[in-house]
C-alpha cells in the first residue's frame, strides 16, 4: 500500500491561506528544486512576510497587490547565495480548483505560463525584505 505524502502545516488568515512545507518534506521529494539547506519556516516568519508583502506588491506590480486575497500560497525556506535564510512563496490563483488532480497541502504545484494567475517571490527572513518577483508567462 502507498502512504499519502504529509500534508504541509496550513496557515489561515482572512486574508489569505497557505501551506508551509517542512525541510524534510522539500528534502524527500525529488521533484522540489535541490536546496543544500533546506529549514522550515515558522508560522511567525510566515506572518512577518505578509505583513510585508502589500508594501512590497503595491510598489512593484500594483495589479497583484489589488487581486492579493485571491491567491493560495505555498512556503518553503531555503537559502540565499550570501547564505541568509529564506522563504520561497508560490502563489496559486486557482489551488482548489487544481485539487482534483494536485493537493496543494502536500504537493509543490509548478505552473508553466499562466501570466499573474501564478507568480513566486523569494522573502529574506534576516533582512525583512522581499529579494525577487516573478510572474509566470503567458503563450
Amino acid at each position: 500500500p502507498t502512504t499519502a505524502p504529509p500534508q504541509a502545516t496550513v496557515v489561515e488568515t482572512d486574508s489569505y491561506q497557505g501551506a508551509i512545507f517542512t525541510a524534510e518534506q522539500i528534502a524527500a521529494n525529488q521533484y522540489w528544486p535541490r536546496n543544500d539547506e533546506p529549514w522550515t519556516p515558522s508560522e511567525a516568519d510566515i506572518f512577518a512576510l505578509e505583513e510585508e508583502l502589500p508594501g512590497f506588491l503595491e510598489e512593484e506590480y500594483p495589479n497583484l497587490w489589488q487581486q492579493l486575497q485571491r491567491y493560495t500560497r505555498q512556503y518553503w525556506g531555503t537559502v540565499t547565495p550570501d547564505g541568509n535564510r529564506a522563504i520561497y512563496v508560490n502563489f496559486l490563483c486557482d489551488a482548489e480548483r487544481m485539487s482534483s488532480y494536485i493537493d496543494w497541502r502536500t504537493d509543490r504545484v509548478e505552473v508553466m505560463d499562466g501570466g499573474d494567475c501564478y507568480f513566486q517571490t523569494l522573502y529574506d527572513v534576516e533582512e525583512g525584505l522581499f529579494v525577487w518577483l516573478a510572474i509566470n508567462g503567458v503563450s
